[in-house]
């Protein structure tokens, strides 16, 4: 083995050890939250939607993130305002103020994953439930529907557990049956009833499995 093969092999090693290795990273970005999961892919967690009890969405007027990607701020007509922001333990906020009560029903959020990685090997498991399969065949549109408290991604040897504070609905779906080419993992928040605004906080945690 000449030097500059054995050179060339050491690099490609290392570049793929360190592709494999990279760190665990959540950001907030002009889509949503990006989940870099290492070896396990990046994918986004949406913005929540806040949905009205007409079950109409209240959309925001403006969206400004964090140079850091520490968090975001949404306002909406007249006076709302959604303050999303990461904490140093990997806690995210969703600060909610400014809307009236009458006006809010729940806040919905989507874990958008690829249809692809049903053929590479991932799987999902919420709880202390053993880990199944993504299928790779259009079967359900609805593989689960419950209150959780923590859901689990994992491929490739990583993946990452987002942990609900509060117990939370639960929708993971398969929307090829719907002409989609994605799973959803869809979370739903409800606002408890008669709760007086001007605020609210929802948390979860997002974090790289060891």
């Amino acid at each position: 083995m000449t030097d500059i093969f054995r050179v060339c092999v050491t690099f490609l090693v290392l570049a793929a050890i360190s592709s494999l290795a990279r760190a665990f990273e959540v950001k907030a970005t002009s889509e949503g939250l990006s989940i870099d999961a290492g070896a396990a892919g990046t994918y986004v967690m949406t913005y929540p939607r806040l949905m009205t009890m007409r079950n109409e969405a209240l959309n925001p007027e403006n969206i400004t993130i964090k140079p850091d990607g520490s968090g975001a701020i949404m306002t909406y007509t007249p006076n709302g305002k959604m303050e999303i922001s990461k904490q140093p333990d990997g806690t995210w906020t969703y600060h909610i103020s400014g809307i009236p009560s009458d006006r809010m029903k729940c806040y919905i959020g989507d874990l958008l994953l690829p249809v692809q990685i049903s053929d590479e090997g991932a799987t999902w498991s919420y709880d202390r439930f053993s880990p199944v399969p993504f299928p790779k065949d259009k079967g359900q549109a609805i593989l689960l529907h419950g209150v959780i408290k923590t859901f689990v991604f994992k491929k490739n040897q990583a993946g990452f557990e987002i942990s609900y504070p509060q117990k939370t609905w639960v929708d993971v779906m398969d929307r090829r049956l719907s002409g989609k080419d994605n799973f959803v993992v869809g979370n739903v928040f409800n606002f408890p009833g008669k709760v007086t605004i001007p605020e609210i906080t929802y948390s979860f945690k997002i974090e790289g499995l060891p």
